[in-house]
This record gives C-alpha cells, sequence and structure tokens, in this order.
C-alpha cells in the first residue's frame, strides 16, 4: 500500500528547487527581434460557439420588409450593406434597404467585403493599434461569428475570396494574410508560383479557377503598375498600352465561359473599362476583346467618350444586359450603367437616394437565399 508523501517532505522539494534556482541563476530572455519580411504574428484560432450575448442585431425581414430571394446591387460602406433596386429596364438603381447593419456591432471600419462557399458574407473591419478583425454573415444577413482581433488584419486595405481561403491586404505591413473558410488564422499569403507575400501595391486579387492540370491562377492589379497573372509556370503581366493601374475587376459570365473586366489606366490617362476573353491557359495572358461596333480596338468602356459619366471608375459589377460603374469622385457617389455596347444608359445619385457617406464597393449577387 503506497503511502502519500508528508507536507513537510513536499515543501522541502520545493525549497531546494528554489534554492538551486538562486544559485545557478535563471538564464536571461531571448532578445526580441522583428518579424522577416514575409513572417507573420499569429494569433489564437476562431472557435465557433456562435454569436457572444453582445452581438445584438436585428432579424433580416426586421431591416427588410420586402426580403426575398433575389440578384441586388450591394453597395458596401465603412458600417454597413445597402441593398439596391433596379428599374425595369434593369440601367437604373434606388433604395431597398440596409441589409447589413455593422453599427449594430460597433462597427464602422470595414475596409472590404467578400463572398464564401456558403455564399455568405464576410467583412474586414480596422479595430485600431491592435489590428483588425473579420465578422461573417449568412447570406441571409444573420450574424455568425466576430473572429479575435488580429495584428496582421491592422489597417487593412481589401478582402478577396482565393484558393478557398481569404486573403487581407494590410497596409501596416504592405503585405498579404490568408485566413482559411471559417476565419482562422493561416499565415502569409504568397500568390502562385511567388516566394514573397509583400505586395503593398494591390488594389484587387481575382480567383480564376486553375488550369488543366489543377493549378490555380489568380489575376491581380495594382495601384502603380499594370495587372499580373499568377499562373504556373510564372506570372504574366499584362500589356501596359492595354492597361496600366487599376482599381477595379470583375467576372462576366458568358457562354464561352468568364471574361475579364478591369476598370482603370485604358485607353487613356481617364480610364475606362478593358473587357477579355476567359482564360484558356496560365501560360498566356487571356485575349483582349474587341468591343461590337463602333467596332475600335480598345475598352469597351473609355472615358474619354464621356468623361462625367464615367467618372473615376472606383468599382465595376456585371448585370444581365451591362455593367454598373460605381463614382466615388468629386461629383458625389452615383452608380452609372452600360449596356453591352459600351454605350452610357442611366446616373444614379446614391445621395439623392439618401445614402450617406462614400461606398467602397459594388456587388450584384443573390441574397435572401432561404427567403
Amino acid at each position: 500500500m503506497s503511502q502519500r508523501p508528508s507536507l513537510w517532505s513536499g515543501a522541502r522539494l520545493a525549497l531546494l528547487a528554489l534554492l538551486s534556482a538562486s544559485l545557478w541563476g535563471c538564464p536571461a530572455d531571448e532578445p526580441s527581434t522583428p518579424p522577416e519580411p514575409d513572417a507573420a504574428i499569429p494569433d489564437m484560432e476562431v472557435v465557433d460557439q456562435g454569436p457572444p450575448p453582445d452581438m445584438m442585431w436585428t432579424e433580416p425581414d426586421e431591416r427588410c420588409p420586402e426580403a426575398r430571394s433575389k440578384v441586388q446591387v450591394l453597395a458596401l460602406y465603412a458600417d454597413r450593406l445597402e441593398a439596391l433596386t433596379q428599374d425595369e429596364r434593369g440601367f437604373k438603381v434606388g433604395r431597398l434597404c440596409t441589409f447589413i447593419d455593422l453599427r449594430e456591432l460597433g462597427v464602422t471600419t470595414a475596409r472590404g467585403v467578400a463572398q464564401g462557399a456558403d455564399e455568405g458574407f464576410v467583412f474586414v473591419y480596422d479595430a485600431g493599434e491592435e489590428g483588425g478583425a473579420l465578422l461573417f454573415y449568412t447570406n441571409n444577413g444573420e450574424v455568425v461569428r466576430r473572429t479575435p482581433v488580429n495584428v496582421n488584419l491592422k489597417d487593412p486595405k481589401g478582402l478577396w475570396a482565393v484558393e478557398g481561403a481569404f486573403v487581407v491586404l494590410s497596409g501596416a505591413t504592405g503585405q498579404l494574410y490568408k485566413f482559411s473558410a471559417d476565419g482562422s488564422f493561416v499565415g502569409p499569403y504568397m500568390p502562385p508560383q511567388q516566394s514573397s507575400a509583400r505586395w503593398p501595391t494591390v488594389t484587387v486579387l481575382q480567383d480564376l479557377g486553375a488550369d488543366s492540370m489543377g493549378n490555380p491562377i489568380v489575376l491581380a492589379t495594382f495601384s502603380d503598375r499594370s495587372p499580373k497573372m499568377f499562373a504556373f509556370p510564372n506570372a504574366l503581366d499584362f500589356p501596359e498600352e492595354d492597361v496600366g493601374s487599376a482599381w477595379a475587376v470583375t467576372l462576366v459570365s458568358t457562354q464561352i465561359g468568364d471574361k475579364i473586366a478591369i476598370s482603370g489606366e485604358v485607353g487613356g490617362a481617364r480610364g475606362g473599362v478593358q473587357l477579355y476573353r476567359p482564360v484558356v491557359s496560365g501560360r498566356e495572358i487571356p485575349l483582349k476583346e474587341t468591343p461590337p461596333p463602333p467596332n475600335r480596338p480598345g475598352p469597351i468602356i473609355y472615358a474619354g467618350d464621356n468623361p462625367d459619366f464615367y467618372g473615376n471608375g472606383a468599382d465595376i459589377t456585371p448585370m444581365d444586359d451591362g455593367f454598373f460603374i460605381l463614382d466615388t469622385g468629386d461629383a458625389g457617389p452615383r452608380v452609372t450603367s452600360y449596356n453591352t455596347f459600351g454605350i452610357p444608359q442611366e446616373e444614379s445619385s446614391l445621395v439623392e437616394l439618401g445614402l450617406e457617406g462614400t461606398p467602397l464597393r459594388l456587388i450584384r449577387t443573390r441574397i435572401f437565399k432561404d427567403f
């Protein structure tokens, strides 16, 4: 029968250990070293336990009494996601409702939004000196979770769904960071066939799928140079004479595949929209599309033709018969429409619709899929 050691013997052992530590001394702390250029500061993993009690939000049908499953135009603001209607012709937009109100959770510094495989919405927002965080909602506009504040998300410049995950550009480090589909921090994100995560001037990352061998293809646009297509076996630059710095990309679904529309410095410094045919291989840049009549080579939309209509072309999203262009320039926030021939159609002032602030992005997608 084993005997339990006495309290005195236990105390004696503790005293001996303390004396030994004092005689030999404790090792000095290692000097802290800054992370490598492509390193990242790890953060705790996300544990999905549902929204905490302090995440109070209104039900979707309270915010949007006319909620029903439908493709809508969405405008991202720093504190909310507004749903816009389209008229009978589809070219003019009106106000429907505040689809997601981030202010209910105290968020007024959203910097980007993306949709995951479940068609839910993920926002990245700035949380101050400590970093930033991700906020998840369902496709119906219901709160799912908020991740812990992560220093790698400090001063976020954008959020994109890429290769089944989410990628954020940190303005503090100029690096891209990867987060899993549930918001868990993974580490630095290096585009396909690249050895660095440092891409400080990225404006958009667009997932283009994979080639015939399963290698991912990602298109990147930049604020200081022409776009680049990251693919196997190497990255390819778009010709600067076709498109220079750019700030928006969207995919246009067609019978032959997804065409690529890029809004930026095309057709002259004033800008416009250049359209490309679907990617055939990661070994070559997609062919530039020749627009319909007047059938001249160049951008499908050229700001020089209608400079006041195109504005600064801050974002672009396709519709059934053309494009919506977001203008956040001096004329005030507005959404303008062009048909498939690149001919301007309607202009909708967001201020006149009663929407305060300057939108960051436009999205056209189905919402309320369960309604």
